[in-house]
């Protein structure tokens, strides 16, 4: 039954029936995980309406094996079809507004033998949601060897928080590995906790350091020290200038 419901979805998709494509999607949301495997045909079809309005089905039905099928649709669709923008595609923009409920089965399809341009975009659409749901994704991106991934993790750690996610990035800013360290930076900072101001003043280089950083488009060498001391009065509300005195003062005033 679930098939010939599809099929009809198909036909009234293609002649732009809105009312019987609403009626048919609400029918086969209701049959559950049921009827995931008969919209397989229509998540590969064509035109675009058709694939979409096969992937609202999935999203009604909101199962774990729905958001999984869902979650490698999407993934498909990352970028903008055009391909003339950089803007994200309709697969990030529907991750994206899902939020929270897509999150373990994105965290559950990270994996590594994924392509470079994924795994960052789901680190990003984890960082835009914003909940400690993502942290498992943010974790395995942790783990990677790449350091662009590690300094994009450590970034969104700051966003996606949850239970130990100061002490986390702490470890970080304290990794051997640069990238890590960069990531941490950028993740205190949108983490917003005043009592990062410490650690960042006690992990400022004694002197320059340039590094380069991948999220730099004109690929040019980025200040470790001024990464710090920017992220410091970011979290302060105050423009130091550097002056580590006046650093200090202010912890002091602040009991930090």
């Amino acid at each position: 039954m679930s098939t010939e419901l599809v099929e009809q979805l198909r036909k009234a998709l293609l002649a732009g029936d809105d009312a019987a494509v609403t009626d048919l999607q609400q029918k086969l949301a209701a049959r559950g995980d049921e009827a995931i495997a008969s919209l397989d045909s229509l998540l590969v079809d064509e035109p675009a309406t058709v694939r979409e309005g096969a992937a609202d089905v999935l999203e009604s039905i909101g199962s774990g094996a729905a958001y999984d099928e869902l979650v490698e649709f999407a993934l498909r669709r990352l970028e903008d079809p055009s391909r003339q923008t950089k803007l994200p595609g309709p697969g990030w923009q529907r991750l994206r507004r899902i939020g929270k409920p897509i999150l373990p089965a994105l965290s559950q399809r990270y994996d590594a033998s994924l392509p470079f341009d994924t795994r960052l975009a789901m680190i990003f659409i984890a960082q835009q949601i914003g909940d400690p749901a993502g942290r498992p994704l943010i974790e395995r991106a942790l783990s990677e060897s790449d350091p662009s991934l590690m300094e994009a993790a450590g970034e969104a750690l700051g966003s996606v928080n949850g239970p130990g996610a100061y002490e986390r990035l702490i470890e970080l800013l304290n990794a051997d590995e640069e990238s890590q360290r960069i990531g941490a930076i950028r993740g205190f900072e949108r983490l917003g906790d005043k009592a990062a101001v410490r650690p960042l003043l006690e992990a400022l280089p004694a002197s320059d350091g340039a590094v380069s950083l991948w999220s730099e488009s004109a690929g040019e060498p980025v200040d470790l020290r001024r990464l710090i001391l920017d992220a410091i009065d970011s979290l302060a509300g105050e423009s130091f200038r550097g002056d580590a005195n006046k650093i200090r003062e202010w912890l002091d005033r602040h009991s930090l």
